[in-house]
């Protein structure tokens, strides 16, 4: 896997708390960084599958309802009847 460098800005708390966990879990602070960015991105793709599969399903009920035979009703009134003199 080739790496690429970046530098970034975070806050001091930030800062420290990267470093706690970095020490707890016994990793690097850029490898905990790494699973952040993974983290982020792969919730971004699910969430983008999910709105391509509503609109799939949105589009199987607009094709259903355009198929659909809708009553013809014969009016009883004409345009100019709708407006006031």
């Amino acid at each position: 896997m080739t790496m690429v460098r970046k530098q970034v800005y975070i806050e001091r708390e930030q800062d420290a708390a990267l470093k706690r966990l970095s020490k707890r879990l016994g990793v690097t602070e850029a490898e905990l960084i790494r699973r952040g960015i993974e983290q982020v991105t792969s919730e971004d793709d699910e969430k983008e599958a999910e709105r391509g599969e509503a609109w799939k399903r949105l589009e199987a009920v607009m094709e259903q309802r355009a198929k659909m035979k809708v009553p013809q009703v014969e009016r009883t009134w004409t345009r100019d009847e709708l407006y006031d003199d």
